[in-house]
This record gives structure tokens, sequence and C-alpha cells, in this order.
């Protein structure tokens, strides 16, 4: 079976009914259907009768696509059949059902990102790789707010202290360790990742990441971002400063209270202000690698 499957465009599982046709065919489907972009399953859609001819009509139909073409790629079909049918009717009953589900299934164009919710939460696993090649891990958990301008992350590094991070619109950024009492304030140019930030992305295929089917895009010199097929939840993203962060729960609409966001008094002495350095021995100042959310491409 393996290999007739590779080898043909249409695979017909004909026999009495009740033996398991159908059941075959689905396992076959939910095998194949990673393969490919868009999948289908359509069974028992019809039950046609006539004076002298009655039967019904099952269609599996797969589509694959490319960046221009839609087209469909293999078919399952089975026929039961209550009285004889000419070839004739069979294939023109065949082909006007598929052409019927490829214009209904087919998408003009590639897919496009969803936008982010204008309010989530994610806990997120962080690899990612310093401009010295240090490599980096960490667990981070990010409040994405943009109804009010601000998302905070709190990032819990491998070999380092816990750091707190606060980030606003106008681009001034808090960097704290509620332990030492030690911060960091940054202004930046840019602000806050917009939630279509994606909009002008490439679109690049079909990839695994993390075992979920993604669809790929790709933004120039910013990110390459990863959507599950079927649900459209982010999975993850790479940022061309080389950290990755894996996205291992998503909760749209969460929202973080309002006293959580204040960043501590010690973050608005002169001392915490940035000078192009690490003025506080125990905060070390993070790089464009270690800044989520910030617009790099458009500084």
């Amino acid at each position: 079976m393996n290999k007739s499957f590779e080898q043909r465009q249409v695979i017909g599982f004909w026999g009495v009914s009740g033996i398991g046709q159908t059941t075959l065919a689905k396992v076959i489907f939910n095998r194949e259907r990673s393969k490919f972009y868009y999948t289908l399953f359509v069974g028992d859609v019809k039950t046609f009768s006539g004076t002298d001819k009655q039967f019904s009509l099952e269609f599996i139909l797969v589509l694959e696509v490319d960046e221009h073409h839609c087209w469909e790629r293999t078919v399952f079909t089975k026929i039961r059949r209550r009285t004889l049918l000419t070839t004739k009717m069979k294939n023109l009953l065949g082909i006007s059902l598929v052409c019927l589900l490829l214009a209904s299934t087919c998408r003009a164009g590639d897919p496009v990102p969803k936008p982010w919710p204008l309010q989530f939460h994610a806990l997120m696993y962080m690899n990612s790789t310093g401009n010295a090649g240090e490599k980096e891990k960490a667990i981070v958990e990010l409040w994405y707010d943009w109804v009010n301008g601000r998302t905070y992350n709190i990032i819990q590094s491998q070999l380092r202290q816990k750091l707190w991070d606060v980030e606003w619109n106008n681009g001034t950024s808090f960097y704290f360790d509620l332990d030492k009492k030690t911060c960091l304030r940054r202004t930046f140019p840019v602000g806050l990742l917009r939630p279509d930030f994606l909009n002008d992305a490439h679109y690049v295929g079909v990839r695994t990441l993390d075992t979920f089917t993604c669809n790929v895009w790709e933004k120039a010199d910013f990110i390459t971002y990863y959507e599950d097929v079927e649900t459209q939840r982010p999975v993850g993203w790479l940022f061309f400063t080389g950290m990755f962060q894996h996205v291992i729960a998503f909760e749209e609409g969460a929202v973080l209270s309002d006293p959580y966001w204040q960043a501590p008094s010690y973050c608005f002495t002169d001392e915490a202000e940035d000078q192009g350095g690490s003025v506080e021995p125990g905060l070390k100042l993070p790089s464009k690698g270690q800044v989520p959310l910030r617009r790099w491409s458009e500084g």
C-alpha cells in the first residue's frame, strides 16, 4: 500500500458495504495529511436516487498548495453501489465532486498570519545565542498588553538571576532585580511590536516545530515566525539576533493587574539611567537579543 500510494494520484476502495473501506481510508488520510498544506475528509456527502439507480458517494480530498498553484494531489474515492453504474457516469460524478470541493477549499494566495491578540499571556522557553557566540537558556513569562501600550517579561535564566523587564510603547524599559534591588532604565528609539507586525512578512511554507505542523513566515533581518496550522496559535519565533522563543502555553485575553506593572522606586534614580554600559554591578545590560518585543527592524 505504501508503494502504491507514492506512485498514484487516485486510489479506490471497492467492495460490499461494511467490510471497512472507510475505516482504512481514514487511517491512510490521518497518516498522510501532515505532508500537505490543506486537507479535507468528506464522507457520505450525498445519496443520489432515481427510478432505476441509487448509490452513495464518499470522497477524501487532499490538496497541495505552493506559492502560485492550488491543485488536487490525491483523492480516495469509494462508490457504494446499489445498482450497476456505467463507467462514464462514475467518472462524471467523481470529476464534478472534486471540482466542487476544490472550488470551496482551495485558497487564493498564501496563508495569512493571525494578528496577535491585543492582550495575552504566554509561557516560553528561550534559547539565545549572543553576539560572542555564548548560549543562554531561560524560561520567559510574557504579558502582552497592547491596549495599555506595555509588555512585561519575567526572565529566569539558567545561569543568571531572575530579571524583571517592563517595556512601554514610548520606548522606555525598566530592567530590575527585586532580590538585589538593582535596576537599569533604558530608552529605545522604537516602540513595541504591533499585533499586526507580520502583515508584510513573506510566507515560506510548512515546517514542523516542537511536534506542531506550522505555517512559517519570514520578515527580512528581523524574525522567522511559526504558527500552528490547525489553531493559528503561535508556536515559536526566531529573531535575527539568535534568540529563539518556543511557546509552551498561550492564554488569549489574559491581563495582568495594574499594580504589577509598576517599576520599583529605585528605577527612577539618576543611577538607574543607562549611559551605554552596565552601571549596576549586579545587573547586566540586556543586548538586542535579550529584548524580546522591541521593533528592531523598524528602528
